[in-house]
């Protein structure tokens, strides 16, 4: 059950562009807070996290990885859509 900021941003971006605002704000809003909730644990961004609990992911098909630009990039772009 792992959130890729990739697959976050084109589901997010897809529901707003159909209307559906409310889930998009709803999917936005659990990725910024997995994202937020680790950074205050780990001190450190990651490549995806488990939609289930909101941490870093802990099923991995290779070695996780740190800090990716994608993670920040998707990060910040939602937020400003979310709290504009």
């Amino acid at each position: 059950p792992n959130m890729w900021a990739p697959l976050v941003y084109f589901a997010f971006f897809a529901l707003k562009q159909s209307g559906l605002i409310d889930d998009a704000n709803r999917i936005g809003k659990k990725y910024l807070t997995a994202v937020e909730k680790t950074f205050e644990k780990t001190l450190k961004l990651w490549e995806k996290y488990d939609a289930e609990t909101g941490e870093k992911a802990t099923i991995n098909e290779y070695t996780e990885t740190e800090m990716l630009g994608w993670t920040a990039g998707v990060y910040n772009d939602i937020y400003e859509e979310i709290n504009q």
